[in-house]
């Protein structure tokens, strides 16, 4: 298996730690602001927008409003209709004859009393003889010659030879045409406000930018172009936040201040509710631990040193218990027992560990006794692993070793604790994978160096360096 993974790293399919967290905090961000935008009022516009900008009917109403010309509509019909009645010459001559003076004037005298009594008195002596007319009373004389006379009025004249005129006979044909019905009617059409507006509506090569669907649409574009809306839209039916949505931070510390964070780590690797409170080694160790003078932080990076120094402290034996010793070397201790605990979840950190020979640096978890006992990751002499340990009798012991990947450099190294089993990845790599039932209890992380033989002096001081540790819980464990 390690020799797979090696393989995998030398190809470049490891993705780098640079890389990784790049990629988590740009996602974060991203998952932020996707679950900012899903409550905002400007996605909930979009989407009703959606609903109507998106559908085939909108589109079709959009390419006729576009495509609709002015020549070829009905408009035009109509028109050229209008145009070709008024190129015919009798309804042209028609037109021109009503519209004349001499039309007028014929009207008017049609009505004039010498235009009624010519008629009256043509219908009755049109015809007569003149001998018989010698021999008429004095009534019918006097209406003779005012006959005579209106024969000879300039108005009769006129009005007679108006009615026999070219122009009155087609006046005559046209006036009760289908076709001068159709030209006033076409011409009325032609002069509405509604025909006016239509044509030119379809004239006007801009006409779609002048509707409420065009308003619409460019509401509907403006929306969507949004960063917000745009990155909502980017991450909407993908599974890319899934990861994100089933963990809940739980413990986070990025080491950002000038010094340990006490609420959160204690110096001490006495636990809570031993007898003997003070820092004390095990009977193989060749440290001794200073109480957090090991510990220091700086750019945001939390670095545990053992250094080749002369202390007092105290060690643990099997034989003697508790006793005063001189140690050659210094190192810490810190965990997080007064301020957090948890069974169960994911724990993770970006750790720096250099394999040096004599001494084992680890972060693991721990109950405050021996076991249970589950490794982050543990460097001990030349190897990197973990060692998982079940209950307070040791059951369940595993002990593995990991690919050299992160020889002094910074890897992400996590553990994912479930009821059933434990999963170790290394940037985001799963290199170990076991069935593990045997813890029940509480555990807290542990950061901590060890001096187990001599190392070269050319070793130390030897440091380990933290940029950030996290823990999590599934959401639905809760």
């Amino acid at each position: 298996m390690s020799l797979s993974l090696t393989l995998k790293y030398l190809l470049g399919k490891v993705q780098s730690t640079e890389s990784i967290e790049t990629e988590r905090v740009s996602l974060l961000h991203d998952y932020k602001e996707y679950v900012e935008a899903e409550k905002s009022d400007d996605l909930k516009e979009y989407f009703r927008l959606k609903e109507i900008v998106e559908t085939s009917e909108f589109r079709n109403k959009k390419k006729e409003i576009q495509s609709v010309r002015y020549k070829g509509s009905e408009e035009f019909k109509l028109e050229q209709e209008f145009g070709k009645l008024t190129k015919n010459q009798k309804l042209s001559k028609y037109l021109h004859a009503i519209a004349s003076n001499e039309f007028k004037r014929f009207e008017e005298l049609a009505e004039s009393t010498d235009i009624k009594l010519f008629q009256e008195l043509d219908e009755e002596f049109r015809h007569a003889k003149k001998n018989l007319l010698k021999n008429a009373d004095d009534d019918t004389a006097k209406r003779y010659e005012n006959y005579q006379a209106l024969i000879k009025n300039e108005s009769v004249i006129f009005y007679h030879n108006y009615l026999n005129s070219s122009d009155y006979r087609n006046y005559q044909v046209v006036k009760d045409s289908e076709m001068l019905k159709r030209y006033f009617e076409l011409e009325k059409i032609l002069h509405t406000d509604e025909y006016k507006k239509k044509k030119e509506w379809l004239l006007d090569s801009e006409r779609y930018e002048k509707t409420e669907e065009f308003k619409m649409e460019q509401v509907y574009n403006r929306i969507k172009s949004l960063p917000q809306v745009t990155l909502y839209l980017k991450y909407q039916n993908t599974n890319r936040f899934d990861e994100l949505k089933k963990w809940k931070l739980t413990f986070e510390d990025d080491f950002n201040s000038s010094s340990l964070d006490l609420s959160l780590w204690s110096a001490n690797n006495a636990i809570p509710g031993e007898p003997f409170m003070a820092p004390y080694s095990q009977e193989d160790d060749m440290q001794a631990y200073t109480s957090g003078k090991n510990i220091s932080q700086y750019n945001s990076i939390l670095k545990l040193e053992v250094r080749k120094e002369n202390a007092e402290g105290k060690k643990l034996t099997r034989d003697l218990g508790f006793i005063s010793y001189d140690f050659l070397y210094t190192s810490d201790f810190i965990h997080t027992a007064k301020s957090f605990k948890q069974k169960h979840g994911a724990f993770e950190a970006k750790i720096k560990i250099k394999r040096t020979r004599g001494i084992t640096a680890c972060l693991f978890l721990s109950s405050g006794l021996v076991s249970p006992h589950i490794d982050l990751v543990h460097s001990v002499d030349n190897s990197y692993g973990a060692i998982a340990v079940g209950d307070k009798h040791a059951n369940g012991l595993t002990h593995f070793n990991f690919p050299s990947w992160g020889d002094d450099k910074f890897m992400i190294y996590r553990l994912e604790w479930t009821p059933e089993t434990l999963i170790w990845k290394i940037n985001d790599v799963k290199v170990q994978e076991i069935p593990f039932q045997n813890i029940q209890e509480e555990l807290f992380p542990v950061l901590t160096a060890m001096v187990k033989s001599q190392p070269a002096d050319s070793d130390l001081p030897f440091k380990m360096e933290v940029d950030w540790i996290r823990c999590y819980k599934k959401q639905d464990n809760l």
